[in-house]
């Protein structure tokens, strides 16, 4: 039994690493809710997206570069490559405390009685720890180290469970203190891992040659990051600001369940682009477009009765997990389950685009979408409540993946 497994040892690791992540995640999110109700969740919610808007940015700018580009170059280039990327990423992480307190300042402006100024410095130094914690998962990954990506996630996440725990018993659980705990634990499992940034290989002489092409790949990435969080978000930002910090803590509670599709998902994302790309380098396109048929079908037969299976128990799974019982929660689950099946669709698109160079594209899809979301966010919500926030997020995926698919129809004919 265990011979048969071995050809698969690589896929099956990655994806105890991902259950493990998803599955905290989850958990985290059943503790804050239970312990600090759903309005403060609601407020944490909105707190955790500056986290992840620096993260996107951070993904186009150095992550997505090294799984796209390193795989295709030779092992001493790719080595000397990793090492110029080591650079980027610490002076990456420098920019971050500045981007993520601004960001947090800026959108207290809009939510001024959230308190989420309070935060903004705790704040900052989360999402550089929350970077770095990636960027080291990630080459791990690349390395087909999988064994060291999931030491380093049992060492993040384990503190965060164990920690809401022990301070909730003694009564000093607070959103701040939650943030805290949760920064020192990225802190740390970075700070083990703090010798895999390697510049054995550094050559200063190549440095300009490496930036240029991590920038000429990533340019359009860094403007997709930034659409992308202004327009599907620009809607989930619109109802947090229009319905109120209950409304925020069910859809963050709805994503929270999806999450255990992003098992599959992030383990997708962190695996599929570094064989994608040694299937294009060795086969071109006709090799690259077999590969990525021959995971994107079985993937999205299990997510699709996943998601079915979290459609019909919506209600049960927020009562028994999150002690919520409204009609707005559930509505809201059954509503992303539709949309994780659409995301899903998209994600095979976008790893042809990528590992082909089109990136523009994604940006210009993003441009069209952002635009849209500007103009339509608002009104829908206040028209229409949750239904314009589900309509608005279904409506820019799909209108996404036409897009796509109209782009990679004249590239690949």
């Amino acid at each position: 039994m265990i011979e048969k497994l071995l050809p698969y040892k690589d896929k099956i690791l990655v994806l105890i690493d991902q259950i493990w992540v998803s599955g905290c995640h989850f958990l985290i999110g059943i503790l804050l809710t239970r312990f600090l109700g759903l309005e403060t969740y609601g407020v944490f919610a909105l707190i955790w997206m500056i986290v992840l808007f620096v993260s996107s940015i951070h993904s186009a700018a150095i992550v997505i570069p090294m799984l796209t580009i390193a795989p295709q170059k030779k092992e001493g280039e790719q080595e000397r490559f990793l090492a110029s990327l080591n650079i980027f990423q610490l002076a990456f992480g420098l920019l971050v405390i500045p981007l993520a307190f601004s960001a947090s300042m800026l959108l207290s402006a809009f939510f001024a009685d959230w308190g989420i100024q309070d935060h903004s410095l705790i704040l900052s130094f989360l999402a550089v720890c929350f970077i770095f914690h990636d960027f080291l998962r990630k080459k791990f990954y690349l390395a087909e180290s999988y064994v060291k990506a999931m030491v380093l996630d049992v060492v993040a996440y384990t503190p965060q469970v164990i920690g809401l725990i022990v301070l909730f018993q003694y009564n000093s659980l607070s959103l701040e203190n939650a943030l805290i705990l949760i920064l020192f634990s990225y802190f740390f499992a970075a700070i083990i891992f703090v010798k895999e940034f390697s510049f054995s290989r550094f050559d200063y002489s190549k440095l300009k040659i490496d930036f240029l092409e991590s920038w000429e790949f990533s340019k359009w990435l860094l403007g997709k990051s930034v659409l992308q969080w202004s327009s599907a978000n620009f809607f989930i930002v619109a109802a947090g600001s229009i319905l109120g910090p209950l409304a925020m803590g069910g859809i963050r509670i709805a994503q929270n369940v999806m999450g255990v599709l992003n098992v599959l998902f992030l383990a997708i994302e962190n695996y599929i682009p570094i064989q994608a790309a040694k299937a294009f380098a060795n086969g071109g396109k006709s090799q690259l477009i077999t590969y990525l048929k021959g995971i994107s079908l079985p993937g999205l037969l299990i997510v699709s009765v996943l998601a079915g299976l979290i459609f019909l128990f919506a209600a049960p799974i927020n009562s028994i997990l999150f002690d919520v019982q409204s009609a707005e929660s559930t509505f809201l689950l059954r509503g992303y389950s539709i949309l994780y099946i659409i995301i899903f669709c998209g994600i095979p698109l976008r790893f042809v685009l990528r590992t082909l160079n089109v990136t523009k594209s994604i940006f210009i899809s993003y441009c069209i979408n952002s635009a849209l979301s500007f103009f339509l966010a608002v009104p829908m919500i206040k028209h229409w409540g949750m239904w314009g926030l589900l309509a608005g997020l279904i409506g820019t995926q799909l209108i996404m993946q036409f897009y796509f698919l109209f782009v990679l129809n004249k590239r690949l004919i």
